[in-house]
């Protein structure tokens, strides 16, 4: 299934603040974006890290949410999606050291741009 992109910003304020993980676990759990930034903040205080960090937010995954991380070599565009499966996809932002988090679900990239041609490093995926 070919991954299709719309525009979302849970941010309360539309602010685009580097928020990416927050905005992506908030349409990926159907969560607020205040009661996603909580979550992660707990995870972030227990391990002494800020909430964006990598090693915060997939120990979140795995250990709050009981997801595996997924390897994959290629862009977004070429993720083979199911429509039966929601996903968050790490992604490598060109040039850049920082990565970038986003939702995919029922086949839509839900996200403040258009991310498809950014490279996978990794994903997690659940039953939606």
């Amino acid at each position: 299934m070919k991954v299709k992109y719309k525009y979302y910003n849970a941010n309360p304020y539309m602010n685009e603040t580097g928020d990416c993980v927050i905005r992506a676990l908030s349409k990926f759990l159907d969560y607020t974006w205040e009661d996603s930034y909580s979550e992660l903040f707990n995870k972030s205080l227990e391990m002494k890290l800020l909430f964006n960090n990598n090693k915060c937010f997939r120990a979140y995954l795995q250990e709050n949410l009981g997801l595996k991380e997924l390897e994959f070599d290629g862009k977004v565009k070429n993720l083979n999606i199911n429509k039966k499966f929601k996903y968050i996809v790490l992604c490598k932002v060109a040039d850049q050291e920082d990565c970038h988090l986003i939702c995919i679900k029922n086949g839509i990239l839900y996200d403040t741009s258009d991310s498809r041609n950014l490279e996978i490093l990794s994903y997690w995926k659940k039953e939606d």
